[in-house]
Order: C-alpha cells, then structure tokens, then sequence
C-alpha cells in the first residue's frame, strides 16, 4: 500500500474499526506465536513460526500502523515485549500450538475477507487483498508441514 501526503479517498467508520480490529488481532497473534516460539521444542517447527513472524505477521502490524497513523487514527496497545514463563512448560506440545497456529491463520483468512467486503477505499481494500494473499500462502505452508509431521486431524473415512 502506498500512502501519500495527499488522502486520496477519506474512509468511513467500518473502514477504521476494520483496521483497528485487524492490529488488535495481530498484535494478539505476534503475543501468542512468541510464546510458542519460546516453549517449541521441534527445530523445523520453530523455524516455520519465526518464518511466518517475520514474514508475515511483523509486516502486516507495520503496515497496519502505520495506515492507521495516515488516517489518524488511534492505534491499539501494543502487547508486551517480553513473555512471562511462570507456569510449567514443559507439558507445551509442539503438535498442540500447531493446531492452534492452524485455527489461527483459518480464522486470519476469515478476518481478511470480511475486511475486503467491508471496504470502499482502494488502498485499504488492496492491503487486505494482499494480507489475504498472503495468509493463503501461510495457510498452504501450514498444511503441507502439518502432513509432513502427521499432524493433520482428518476426519474419519466416509464410505456409503
């Protein structure tokens, strides 16, 4: 998304609470995937959230705030910095937060194309388009690595 000086369209109300509900969303999603992170023993498991992190999430949050600051807007707070390991973590199962991940980006994909139908502005559209895009990629990772692992819950043959 490109912001100029110069506010191309004006947003409405749904248009800004859109975004606002979108950064409280990823910022609760940048919380929860470092304390994965944190607790994940599986090494490639490991590599694929920090992947997804970086290459996903952390972008999306700056182009989020920074759009909200363009329009103005008041942004979230921002969750802490660091993770609190108070409980015992050792029960945490790789397979566990894995399927949470995978809820995640299903409900992310759901959030983005409420987000598209929702919006008139170009710019703003486009940056869930491209959230969309790039959560679908997340998504097709997220499922190829979780058939590698055999982590997949499928549901029970059906035969008639």
């Amino acid at each position: 998304m490109i912001l100029n000086s110069k506010k191309a369209e004006d947003i409405h109300s749904g248009e800004a609470y859109i975004l606002w509900a979108q950064l409280v969303a990823h910022y609760d999603t940048l919380e929860l995937i470092e304390f994965f992170m944190s607790v994940a023993k599986d090494k490639d498991f490991k590599l694929l959230v920090k992947n997804g992190l970086s290459r996903v999430i952390k972008p999306q949050i700056d182009k989020l705030e920074a759009t909200m600051n363009f329009y103005n807007l008041p942004l979230p707070s921002r969750p802490p910095s660091k993770v609190n390991l108070q409980n015992n973590v050792e029960a945490a199962r790789d397979e566990s937060m894995y399927s949470i991940i995978s809820d995640l980006s299903q409900t992310a994909l759901n959030l983005h194309i409420k987000a598209i139908n929702m919006c008139v502005n170009d710019s703003i559209r486009n940056l869930f388009v491209e959230f969309l895009n790039d959560e679908l990629k997340t998504y097709d990772n997220l499922v190829k690595y979780g058939k590698v692992k055999g982590w997949i819950r499928n549901a029970p043959s059906y035969y008639h």
